[in-house]
Parts: structure tokens; sequence; C-alpha cells
């Protein structure tokens, strides 16, 4: 029987799955779903692949500290036929046009490629969302929407791509990958309650019984996160007596020390009778602590490189109430007055902003320049958010009764054991798509041809099968000589240049002193177009002398 695994291949490269040093949304989704995929319906094998065979052993660390004895089975990137069998490789990412492209090389229906958006908002992954709207991808593949914005936002890339190159160019068909709205997903066990471990992390940031801790968890960025003015201001409208007893705690990780100083600033004049502590988000121990310590979690999220947002549902999972903004997929998964509650936003209508991208496009602004000043067009309802404050800071029972709804929700519909399952069941559909295809034929990959063929009128002339093969004298002692030079051995490589066929090559042609070149080739066995290239190096190093025949 074959080992249980999950139905597609891992594309791993460990920015896309390890948090060390990070507290990114996209890479705590991939860690979190690389737990539970070696874990998997008691997976045995976990397929992956990657640039370089190396990455393996990442990969292999990664899962030593999760404690998973799951194998890896690790299939070479540039040679995908074996993925066939699996039917799909998953991208933590929007799939690139080379992994498609590379897939219609080999077979255009072999396998499908498939990703997941994260943020939006930024030229790399506009440019990898407009791609989806265009060939090389094929209907079997597809895209993860993590929410209904970012289907909206996909199918306006989509759209504006296609009709450009229809005035441009006439083009009347386009494939048309699919596109899903799955969640990201959490392991929510990580999360669960705990009275003894609440009460220890509760001693440990000095809180008593009556205190109440709210929590703000995420990149300490103003300009690309979310901006606490907002959160600040409300705070400080809430009675002195209830101020008193509050403690708001924004775990994350400044990404420099002016930002840190913004913050400070901040707080001192919007926010000066309301005790504020920044905690180390890069300390997992003091994450976890943090969540079990908190009473009520808040994150009023207002700029556009947000997409789905992993720390509202974190809380969920730690039952914890939620204040979050009505923003992008947090209104997916935040119900309001179920989970939490859900604060209005305004933003600039359509048709105000096409200088914020152009400046962005030619480089006049940052990236972050770029997010920071659209989100300074967005604000949230300040009296809303005022009153969901006071309603949950001052009601035990109701933080109670939204923490547990929030915590059912999350093992139920956020859980990546869940979400895995929803990943498995699209392979399938897009196997059925495959299927019916009809189409199973290698495709050229225009960007990225035979650089022989490509570059084929750069020499005098290209290399023939009845070429004459002139073998220099002693050769097998000059090889020997000139494979120890770094000039000459720096591009072996057991595919593109063995050592070994050189080797047999050398020891066919001492046989005699001269050849016909496809013979010669025919005894050294091996692939051809590897043994072409490899009597051309015997050439290059003057091993051997290539003369064009003359019929």
């Amino acid at each position: 029987m074959p080992a249980v695994s999950l139905p597609f291949a891992l594309y791993f490269q460990p920015d896309g799955y390890s948090m060390a040093g990070k507290i990114m949304g996209r890479q705590a989704a991939g860690h979190a779903l690389l737990k539970a995929a070696a874990a998997y319906e008691d997976s045995e094998v976990l397929h992956a692949t990657g640039p370089h065979p190396d990455q393996q052993n990442m990969l292999r660390a990664m899962l030593d500290e999760f404690g998973s004895s799951v194998q890896v089975h690790w299939h070479t990137l540039h040679r995908p036929e074996s993925l066939g069998d699996l039917g799909a490789l998953y991208y933590p990412a929007p799939p690139t046009r080379a992994a498609a492209a590379l897939r219609n090389n080999v077979r255009s229906a072999a396998y499908s490629v498939f990703g997941v958006t994260h943020t939006l908002s930024s030229d790399g992954a506009m440019a990898l969302l407009a791609d989806l709207a265009l060939p090389p991808f094929k209907p079997w593949d597809a895209l993860i929407c993590t929410s209904r914005v970012t289907r909206d936002v996909f199918e306006q890339l989509k759209m504006r791509t296609r009709e450009a190159f229809a005035r441009e160019t006439g083009a009347v068909r386009f494939p048309d990958v699919q596109a899903p709205i799955i969640p990201l997903g959490i392991v929510t066990k990580d999360f669960a309650p705990d009275e003894k471990l609440r009460a220890m992390a509760r001693q440990e940031c000095g809180l008593d019984a009556d205190s109440i801790m709210i929590l703000s968890l995420g990149r300490l960025t103003f300009h690309a996160k979310y901006n606490p003015a907002p959160l600040y201001r409300a705070l400080e409208t809430l009675p002195p007596a209830v101020k008193a007893r509050l403690l708001l705690v924004e775990c994350g990780v400044y990404p420099n020390d002016g930002i840190a100083k913004a913050y400070s600033q901040a707080q001192a004049a919007l926010m000066p009778s309301v005790r504020c502590i920044q905690a180390d988000g890069a300390n997992a121990r003091l994450r976890a602590g943090l969540w079990r310590a908190a009473d009520l979690f808040v994150s009023l999220s207002d700029n556009i490189q947000e997409t789905f947002g992993l720390s509202p549902i974190e809380a969920m999972a730690a039952g914890l109430p939620v204040i979050a903004t009505d923003w992008n997929g947090y209104r997916d998964t935040v119900r309001h007055g179920v989970d939490g509650f859900l604060i209005p936003t305004l933003s600039a209508p359509p048709g105000t902003g096409g200088d914020l991208a152009r400046r962005y496009a030619v480089g006049a602004d940052s990236y972050d320049m770029y997010i920071g000043r659209a989100s300074l067009a967005t604000a949230c309802d300040h009296e809303v958010l005022e009153i969901a404050l006071s309603r949950l800071i001052g009601d035990r029972d109701l933080r109670k009764r939204m923490g547990e709804a929030g915590r059912q929700r999350a093992v139920q519909d956020y859980d990546w054991a869940h979400i895995l399952r929803r990943y498995a069941a699209l392979c399938h559909d897009l196997a059925e798509i495959r299927l019916k295809a009809a189409c199973d034929e290698p495709e050229e990959w225009p960007e990225r041809p035979d650089p022989f063929s490509l570059f084929a009128t750069y020499p005098s002339r290209c290399v023939a099968l009845d070429d004459r093969v002139v073998v220099a004298p002693r050769v097998e002692e000059r090889f020997a000589e000139t494979a120890r030079l770094m000039m000459a051995n720096y591009g072996f490589h057991e595919e593109c240049l063995p050592s070994s066929l050189l080797q047999r090559l050398v020891k066919a042609a001492a046989r005699q002193d001269h050849w016909q070149a496809g013979d010669l080739m025919i005894a050294a066995g091996g692939d051809q177009a590897v043994a072409t290239r490899s009597l051309l190096w015997l050439a290059k190093f003057g091993l051997c002398r290539i003369d064009p025949h003359k019929g």
C-alpha cells in the first residue's frame, strides 16, 4: 500500500515557513501549515521540492523541531515528472509563471500548481496575480483566495489584464484558473485556554483578578499594519476608575528605533492615563503566555497590505473576545456581536489614489510610504470603538460568552487540519479538470528556451554527429590533470556535466586516434545531450579536436 500523505507536494523555501526572528502573517501561516501537514491524517510521508536539494535538510530540521518523524520525499524541481503521481504542487504564495511553464514544458496536464494569497498590495504580489490571467497557466491551476475581498481584488486585476491584452492583441481566449475561497488556518491546540497557565501568566504580568489586559499582537508598524491612535484615544475616554484597572500590551517587533519612538510619543500624547507595555513578539514563550493572560484582543487594521489577518482567529482560538475593524478578511472571520465587535471603516473613494500608485510604480515612494499614505485616508468609527471597549471591559460574562463562541468557531472552521482537508478536496477537483482537458503535450517555454537554440548563431558552427573527433596524445593523463583545475571542474554535476561520463568518454576515446562524434558518444553511453556537452568540454580543454565532416 502507498504511504499515507497529502495529495500534493510542498514547494519549500525556508522564508515561506520559518518564523525565525519574524512575526509576519505569511511566515506564521506557513509555519503552522507545515506543522499541521506533518501530522495530517497520520501521514507517513511529506512530499516536497525546492530550488536546491540542500533545502530538504532545512525542512527536516524544522520537522524535527515539531517532534515529527514523518519521512520527507524530496522531488527534483527541474525534473518534475514524479510530481504527476501526486497531482499537485503547492506554493506558500501565488504560483509563479515559471512554475506553470516548467510543468508545461514537461507535460501540460501532468499536475496542477496552486498557491495562496497573502498581501496583495505590493508590486510583486499584483504582478503575480495579473500573471494568473494569462498563459502559461491552465484551468487546472488555482489561486486560493483567503477571503471574499481577496477574490474581489484578484478578479479586478484579472479583468484589467485581460482587457489590456484584448485591446492590444485582439486575444479572445484566456486561461481561467480556479479561485476558491479557503481561509488560512492555525494549529488551534497551540492556543487552547488553560486556567493554570493563565494564572501563572497574569502573575508574571503583575495582574490581579480585577485587572483587564487588552492585547494587541502583530507587527508594530503604524504605517504598515494598523495605526493605534484611535485605540489610544478611545481608551483615554474611559472613566478614571476603569483606566486604573487597564493594561494595554502591544506584542510585536519594532522595525527600528524611530518607529519605537513614534509609538511612545503617541502613547504619551493620546493615552497618558493608561498603562501600556511593549512585549517582544519574537519570543514564542512570551507570546503564548500573553494569549492566556489577556482578557480581550484588539486589532484595528486599516492598511491595504492586510489581506486576511491571522491574529483575530488566534485570539478566538485562545478564547478571547475580539474587537476588530470591519476591514478586508476580518469581516469573514469575526462575527459581529457573536465573537466580538467589528468597527466600521471609511476610506477614500475609487479614483482618488492614482497619484499614490504612480509614485510607487516609478520608485518616487517606497512601498512603506505607498501603503502608509493609503492608510492615512482610512478611518474607523471612534464612537463605535469606544462603546465596544466599554462593553467588553465592563462585562465579564459578555467576554466569556464571546470568547467561548470564538473558540468554538476557530476549532471548527480554522484549524489547519480542517483547512488541509479543503486543500485536498481542491486537488481532487483540479484532477478532474485535468482528466477532462484532453491536453497532455509538452509546451514550449518561450522565455526559457534551450540556450543552444536561442544563441545558435553565436558560434561559427555547431557540432554534428558525423563530425570527426581527433583524440589528443596521452588523453587519459591530460584529462586527469585538467579535471583538477577549478576553471575546468567548476561545472561538474551528476546531471549537467557528470565526471563519470567524462571519464567514460576519455577511456573510449583513448582506444583509437580518431572517431566519428556520434560513435564516440554511443561508446561512452549516457544521455545524448549531456554527452554532446561533455564532448565539447574535452574539445574546450584541448583533449580532442572536432573537425567538420567532409562529405
